[in-house]
Formats: C-alpha cells, sequence, structure tokens
C-alpha cells in the first residue's frame, strides 16, 4: 500500500481545543488526549497528505436512510461553527477525482453513494479532528455517518477508500472521528454498565489490530453504550483490509463520564489472512 500512509480514530468533544479547554479550566482533566491529539497532529504534519477522509457522526443535519453522503466543498473557507473557536479551522476543497473514484468502486460493492453540497453549519463532529489535522492536507472529502448504514457497508467503505486513493496515486489519511460510550460513570448522560464493556472491548480491538472482532461486538452493548464511534472504527477497519498493521491506541481517558480514545493504524505488508470477505 503506498497511497493510504495513515489511519486514525479522534475524539470530537469540543472541550479537546486548547482554548476551550483552558477557559473552562479542564486542562487537567484531558491531558492525555490532548498529548495524543498533538502528537497525532506532528505525524499528519510530516506525512503531508494530498487528501483527507474524514468520516463523522452529525450531530446538526437529519442523514439519509438509504445512503451514504458525500459532502461536496468547492472553495477553500473558514468554518461555520456555534464555537468561535472552532470558526478558525479551514476547510479544503474536495479532490473530486478521488470522490468519483471512491464512488464508482463502492458502488461496484453495492454501496450506495450520492454527493451533496455542504450547506449551513459545519458540525463540531467534524471541526474538531480538522482542527487537529486538517490544516496539513491540500483536499477534504467528508462523509457523515449513522446507524442507517450496517457495519459492513462501512467496512465496505473503508476498502473503497483505500483502493481509490491506490488506484489514482493519491497520498491520503483517513480520519475516523467518533467518541466511545457516552455513559460511563460520572456522565450526565446517566451510567450503564454497557459503557465499559464497550470501551474496554474496543480498546482492545484497537490496540491489538483485531479488527474482525468489531462485527463480534453485541449489537444491545454497543446500542447501551450510548456511543458514536463504531461507524468510524469500521470504516479505518476496512481502510486496512488484506494488510498488516502496526497499531497503537495514543490514549485514553473519559474524564466526563465519556470515553475518549485517540488511536492510529498504518498499514505495513500484504496479508491474505487480514482479508475480510463483505
Amino acid at each position: 500500500m503506498e497511497s493510504l500512509k495513515l489511519s486514525c480514530i479522534v475524539p470530537h468533544a469540543p472541550i479537546l481545543i486548547p482554548e476551550i479547554s483552558m477557559s473552562e479550566r479542564a486542562n487537567h482533566l484531558i491531558e492525555k488526549s490532548s498529548l495524543a491529539l498533538q502528537k497525532l497532529s506532528s505525524i499528519v504534519e510530516e506525512l503531508k497528505p494530498d487528501t483527507i477522509v474524514l468520516t463523522y457522526p452529525s450531530h446538526l443535519q437529519l442523514l439519509r436512510e438509504d445512503c451514504l453522503t458525500i459532502e461536496s466543498e468547492n472553495n477553500k473557507r473558514k468554518a461555520s461553527s456555534r464555537y468561535p473557536e472552532l470558526e478558525g479551522v479551514t476547510i479544503t476543497p474536495s479532490n473530486q477525482e478521488l470522490v468519483e473514484e471512491i464512488i464508482r468502486i463502492g458502488s461496484s460493492m453495492d454501496l450506495k453513494m450520492v454527493i451533496e453540497e455542504h450547506r449551513g453549519e459545519h458540525d463540531w463532529g467534524q471541526l474538531v479532528p480538522l482542527y487537529f489535522t486538517g490544516s496539513h492536507s491540500e483536499h477534504l472529502i467528508s462523509i457523515p455517518v449513522a446507524p442507517y448504514i450496517s457495519l459492513y457497508d462501512y467496512y465496505k467503505l473503508g476498502i473503497a477508500i483505500v483502493n481509490s486513493a491506490e488506484n489514482l496515486e493519491i497520498t491520503t489519511i483517513f480520519v475516523g472521528s467518533g467518541d466511545m460510550s457516552h455513559r460511563l460513570t460520572g456522565s450526565h448522560y446517566g451510567h450503564h454498565p454497557s459503557g465499559e464493556k464497550f470501551d474496554k472491548a474496543v480498546v482492545e480491538i484497537m490496540k491489538n489490530a483485531e479488527f474482525s472482532k468489531i462485527f463480534e461486538l453485541d449489537p444491545l452493548i454497543v446500542e447501551e453504550a450510548g456511543q458514536d464511534s463504531i461507524w468510524s472504527i469500521s470504516t479505518l477497519a476496512g481502510t486496512m483490509n488484506g494488510y498488516s498493521v502496526e497499531s497503537d491506541v495514543l490514549s485514553y481517558e473519559a474524564p466526563f463520564g465519556i470515553g475518549y480514545m485517540v488511536a492510529v493504524v498504518s498499514p505495513r505488508a500484504p496479508d491474505e489472512k487480514r482479508s475480510m470477505l463483505v
């Protein structure tokens, strides 16, 4: 694999933005995440990708239930956000050639995808990861995710992303936005025992790069955990289909009863044993 340089999972809580955590006097509560995000930013800067492909859970718009949406950005511009600290994030234009190739390959795997122009406010699920990674690329492809689409289809999306990047020889990084359980001890959403079960299982999956186990998780535990990362994690797994990998969880913490995980995965040699038939 030459073109996909890295895949990562990044939390998206606005409190992770240094200006916000400082104003809330919360720096000491998110120290592990902050250090990991700084390290990730340095890694991405060194890799100098042409394009970042980002999946993120949408908080601000209703999504189609029958297909995936690729958001189109035609011009470089500053983000529009309800958080002033995020309005400095630069939204770079889409790589249209790569978008069309992702749709072509995805369609060959029975994935339904449409292109829609982004309108209105940008989602913090999109902007927080871009705060740490987005300034290091020339192009951005954003794909909002939702539970309407199966985890296996998100795995196929990952395969389509990496195959498209390789076909076109476009240096690419995949960024999956998502928080872990929102129902850990101390959460204002309320506590549920499945929260700890989900987070523990997923952290181990990422540490050991045992991505097939994502699809073996108990769906009830996934639902009860109140998470929004499983779709991006499934996509990340697809980007590594058929390759041995180096996987590292840079940090995990849950200071507010919500799990934040920063993880990076790099492809190594081809390995047929790590191919999943979907």
